[in-house]
C-alpha cells in the first residue's frame, strides 16, 4: 500500500511517498514439473504496522496544514489586490516549498509582503512583531517630543538586514508623525535582490503616507563605518533596528533535520558564526567605530534575540570592551493602539519575540 505525502503541485516541490507491504498474492506451484495452476493463489495480508499508520497520519496532517496556509495567503493577496509576478517558484529538490514561497507573499503585522520567487529573503516570523512594537514605541515617543518643537524636525530609523522590508515598513506604517515632523526610514541589506524587493513593497505600502519616506541601500551592516558620503548624510539615526542571523552555524545540519523548511531559506539570513553571536558583535563594533556618529544623542539600537540566546549575546557584546555600552533585554509593549497589528493578532496571536536594547553607543565620540 502507498500514501503520497503531497501532490507535487505542478513540479514546484515534490514530497516523498510512504510505502508499506500489507498484502501478497502469488500463483501456487503444486508440482514444479507440472503446469502452473493459475486458479490457485497463495495469499497473505496484514494490517499496516502502527508506526507506518502514525507516519501517514503525521504527513497528512502536515500537508493539510500547509494547504490551509497557502489558501490563507492566497486570500490575503487577493483581498489586497496585490499583483504578483507571473513566474512561479521553481524547485528541483524533493522538498515542498514553504507556503509563503509557494504563494510569493506572506502576512506580517497585518500587512502583506511580497517575497518574490527567487527566495532571496527569509520568511518573516510572527515573533518579529516584538521588534516592531519596541521600535515603534521608541519612535513614537521621539516623534511626539519633536512635535512640540518648530516644524521641520526629522526623525530617522535604520533597519539593518532589511530583507523584504517587513520590519521597517511595518514601523513606518504604524508610526504617525505629528504635524511638521518628518519620519525617514532607511533599510540596508547585503543582497541587491532584497533591497529591490523592499522597494517594491514600499511602493505598495507607503504609496500615500505623507510625512513618511523610505530609502533602501545595499551594504554590509558589519562595515557601517566604511559607508560612503551618500549614506552618511542620511544619519544620524534615532533608532536602529536589526533582526540578525542568530542560529548557530555549527548546528545548521542538526537544525535542518528537525526543521527541513529552513533549507529553503537563504543561509546568510539565518545562521551566524560564534554560536550565533557574530552578527550582533559586528553591528555593535561597526556602529561604535562610525565617525561622525551614526546614532543621535540618546538613540537606541534594538536587536531581535533568539530564544535562550540573551546571556550569550550580552556576554559577546560586553567582551568588545566598549566603554558606556549598556545592554538589557526589554519587554515590548503589548500593543500600540488598535491600528498596530490589526487583524494580525486574531490570526496568529501576539509574537513571543525577545528584544535586546543597546544604549550608550551615541556618546562614545562625544
Amino acid at each position: 500500500g502507498t500514501t503520497p505525502a503531497n501532490d507535487g503541485r505542478g513540479g514546484r516541490g515534490r514530497g516523498s511517498t510512504l510505502l508499506s507491504l500489507v498484502g501478497l498474492r502469488l500463483p501456487c506451484f503444486p508440482d514444479a514439473a507440472g503446469p502452473t495452476d493459475t486458479s490457485s493463489l497463495v495469499q497473505a495480508s496484514h494490517h499496516p504496522p502502527a508506526r507506518f499508520a502514525a507516519l501517514v497520519e503525521r504527513e497528512q496532517t502536515q500537508w493539510a496544514k500547509r494547504e490551509r496556509e497557502i489558501a490563507r495567503l492566497q486570500q490575503a493577496v487577493a483581498k489586497a489586490s496585490l499583483a504578483l509576478p507571473e513566474n512561479g517558484p521553481v524547485d528541483h529538490s524533493s522538498r515542498p516549498l514553504p507556503p509563503a514561497y509557494e504563494v510569493g507573499a506572506t502576512l506580517f503585522c497585518g500587512l502583506i509582503f511580497q517575497l518574490g520567487w527567487n527566495r532571496a529573503v527569509m520568511i518573516p516570523r510572527p515573533s518579529t512583531d516584538a521588534l516592531v512594537r519596541a521600535a515603534a514605541a521608541e519612535i513614537t515617543t521621539r516623534l511626539n517630543s519633536a512635535g512640540a518643537r518648530p516644524s521641520g524636525a526629522t526623525k530617522r530609523v535604520l533597519d539593518l538586514g532589511c530583507g523584504s522590508g517587513n520590519v521597517l515598513l511595518s514601523i513606518m506604517r504604524y508610526c504617525q508623525p505629528p504635524a511638521g515632523v518628518q519620519l525617514l526610514g532607511v533599510g540596508m541589506d547585503l543582497s541587491v535582490e532584497a533591497t529591490e524587493l523592499s522597494r517594491a513593497n514600499a511602493a505598495v505600502l507607503l504609496s500615500s503616507q505623507g510625512q513618511r519616506s523610505v530609502k533602501f541601500v545595499t551594504g554590509d551592516f558589519g562595515c557601517l563605518h566604511k559607508l560612503g558620503p551618500t549614506e552618511d548624510r542620511l544619519g544620524p539615526f534615532d533608532v536602529i533596528v536589526c533582526n540578525p542571523p542568530y542560529l548557530d552555524q555549527a548546528l545548521r545540519e542538526d537544525l535542518a533535520s528537525v526543521a527541513p523548511e529552513l533549507l529553503a531559506e537563504p543561509p546568510a539570513a539565518l545562521f551566524a558564526a560564534n554560536s550565533g553571536t557574530a552578527a550582533y558583535t559586528a553591528v555593535v563594533a561597526s556602529i561604535a567605530a562610525c565617525q561622525p556618529p551614526m546614532l543621535s544623542p540618546g538613540a537606541v539600537l534594538l536587536f531581535e534575540l533568539g530564544k535562550g540566546t540573551a546571556l550569550s549575546v550580552q556576554a559577546a557584546i560586553d567582551n568588545l570592551g566598549i566603554i558606556g555600552c549598556r545592554c538589557a533585554v526589554i519587554e515590548p509593549p503589548k500593543s500600540l493602539g488598535a491600528a498596530l497589528l490589526h487583524g494580525h493578532l486574531d490570526q496568529v496571536g501576539l509574537g513571543r519575540g525577545y528584544v535586546l536594547e543597546v544604549r550608550g553607543l551615541a556618546s562614545i565620540h562625544s
